[in-house]
């Protein structure tokens, strides 16, 4: 039940992050002086909240718990199914697909679609620059985290 459980909650994690963040995304390079609305400012960020927590979570779990097996066999266990190791890396792949296209735009600010005959933008919009230093922080973080726990 616990593998039913976390699996589920990595599944939504992922749907609701990628979903609400390819929205936004896609409508900030085609449509010009794209703003997301509040209801959707409030998925992206309580997709990225979900996502986060649940990858940083069974990161820690997995770390904390090895026993020589490996850093798969440890994820699967902490997971509770054989399936742990492929919901673990939908979120991440999920996060990390986001995060670079957020990263992405935040430094190619001309990407942004903008008015017909305006000039192009210098800087990302705020909600741009927000999650793509989220996601370089949590990529800081979590290579730091594991990093001491890595063995030859």
């Amino acid at each position: 039940m616990k593998g039913a459980i976390k699996g589920f909650f990595a599944i939504i994690a992922a749907v609701l992050y990628a979903g609400a963040a390819t929205f936004i995304l896609l409508d900030a390079q085609g449509t010009p002086d794209f703003s997301p609305n509040s209801f959707q400012m409030t998925l992206l960020d309580t997709g990225a909240g979900a996502i986060i927590a649940f990858i940083t979570a069974q990161l820690g779990l997995a770390v904390a718990q090895q026993n020589g097996d490996g850093f798969p066999a440890s994820v699967k266990n902490t997971m509770g199914s054989d399936q742990g190791l492929f919901f673990l890396l939908l979120d991440v792949a999920a996060f990390s697909f986001v995060g670079l296209w957020f990263v992405l735009l935040a430094m190619k600010p001309n990407l942004i679609a903008v008015a017909e005959g305006a000039a192009s933008l210098k800087d990302a919009p705020a909600y741009i620059d927000a999650h793509a230093t989220l996601f370089i922080g949590v990529v800081f973080a979590a290579v730091a985290a594991i990093a001491p726990s890595v063995r030859d």
